[in-house]
């Protein structure tokens, strides 16, 4: 028995991708990952959002890139 070491034959790995420039795509998006919440975007320039979900048994790793600043209420 070695302590510290999973046995990663026993966990499944799920990925999930999401990449857009359509800020009401986003928010849809964000709204079914997360929770409620509205976004917005006061700038002119592009919207581009990237999200990558990884899955690992009871284990979630969500990696963001918001090429604009986004504001959001979103619900507790």
């Amino acid at each position: 028995m070695v302590v510290g070491w999973i046995r990663l034959e026993r966990l499944i790995m799920q990925s999930l991708a999401f990449d857009s420039e359509d800020l009401g795509a986003t928010e849809e998006f964000l709204n079914d990952a997360y929770t409620h919440m509205q976004i917005s975007n006061d700038s002119p320039q592009g919207v581009r959002t990237r999200i990558r979900r990884d899955v690992f048994g009871p284990v979630s790793l969500d990696r963001l890139y918001l090429g604009f600043d986004m504001a959001y209420d979103a619900d507790p």
